[in-house]
């Protein structure tokens, strides 16, 4: 719903009769979507495989204080102390995910974007590389990307956000 999908469903549900059989998945279940299930369902039933917003115990969260501007510097300092090859790092918004992705380039970490403002080509490129070992670092904004990284990666940062990439964290 973040990334835009709330007006494409209403219109769709629009053209749909009163009554009708809805099924509904998330990958997660905010109060937004439990506030559009509530007005899309009769009498749901929810079905949950982990209790709401817990993180893997395989995950472990360390905060590193840092003012605004110097941000860069640490996420590379970071990166390169721990010699980590594959990074996720979310932020808040595709504008910043391409800041964050060309201020690592200069500090000479091998980093792309990763969001739907890109064309499908990038996406794919970036995809590619990424999963070749060719990108150290893709940097993403969108949720629907967490899953086409996630996996075997090491190290996943939250930048910029309020959860810290927390939702994000469930999907990999």
């Amino acid at each position: 719903l973040d990334m835009g999908f709330i007006r494409d469903i209403q219109k769709i549900l629009a053209l749909l009769p009163a009554r009708r059989q809805n099924l509904l998945f998330s990958a997660t279940f905010e109060a937004s979507i439990k506030k559009l299930a509530t007005g899309l369902l009769h009498n749901p039933v929810q079905l949950q495989a982990t209790p709401e917003n817990r993180t893997a115990t395989t995950v472990e969260h360390v905060l590193h204080p840092c003012d605004m501007d110097r941000k860069p510097e640490l996420l590379c300092h970071l990166i390169q102390s721990n010699d980590w090859q594959q990074v996720l790092v979310f932020v808040a918004t595709r504008h910043a995910c391409d800041v964050v992705a060309h201020k690592l380039q200069k500090h000479g970490v091998k980093a792309a974007a990763f969001h739907a403002d890109a064309s499908q080509g990038a996406r794919r490129e970036v995809l590619r590389a990424f999963k070749a070992g060719e990108l150290q670092v893709a940097g993403q904004a969108d949720q629907q990307a967490a899953g086409a990284l996630g996996r075997g990666v090491l190290g996943v940062l939250g930048e910029g956000r309020r959860d810290g990439g927390r939702r994000e964290i469930a999907h990999l």
